[in-house]
Parts: structure tokens; sequence; C-alpha cells
């Protein structure tokens, strides 16, 4: 398996870095600290800059799949036996240990 980022997202994470800054520097109440709608708003795109920095991975679904949520309170699938998706490492994780997927190069 690979860590390596695409193109896309590479982009995508500088798009997230610069909404994420522009989120924190708000000090409409002169407090030193940004409003809460921007806090919230920036831990929203924090938690996909973590998600995309943190790689994903290719894999081949061997077994059907149906919908769930993932351990990062995502919700994944449904998954079709014999067709490929790009998962979390998390979520891959735990479908290749259970035998529903393989790798794909």
């Amino acid at each position: 398996m690979t860590d390596t980022l695409s193109d896309a997202e590479v982009k995508r994470l500088a798009e997230l870095g610069k909404k994420i800054m522009l989120s924190l520097s708000c000090d409409i109440n002169a407090e030193g600290m940004p409003c809460r709608t921007d806090r919230l708003t920036a831990v929203f795109l924090m938690k996909e800059y973590v998600r995309i920095s943190e790689g994903q991975h290719r894999i081949r679904m061997l077994k059907h799949v149906c919908a769930y949520r993932g351990l990062d309170g995502e919700t994944y699938g449904d998954f079709k036996q014999g067709e490929t998706y790009k998962l979390p490492k998390e979520e891959t994780e735990w479908l290749l240990k259970a035998g529903l997927a393989e790798v794909v190069k």
C-alpha cells in the first residue's frame, strides 16, 4: 500500500490550510479568540485535512459490504464485490483483516 497523495489531494490540503487559517484569524469580539462559529468551522476543516494527509489506500472488495459508520464517525459503503475503492488507512486495515478486501497496487 502507498501513502502517496495525489495532485488533487495536495491541492485540497493547500485549500483547506488557507481556510483553516482564515477561520482562526477572526477576532470580531476583540477577545483574542475566534468566534464560536469560526472555531467550529476550523475543526470541521481540520478533520478533513487530517483524513486526507493520513493517506488513503486502494482496495478491491472481495465481498459485498453494507454501509457502516467508521472509526472517524463517517459513513462508508455500500461496497460492491469486485469494485475498487480508496479509503482511509483505518478502514482498509479492518476490511483486509476480515478478508473482505484485497490491496490494489
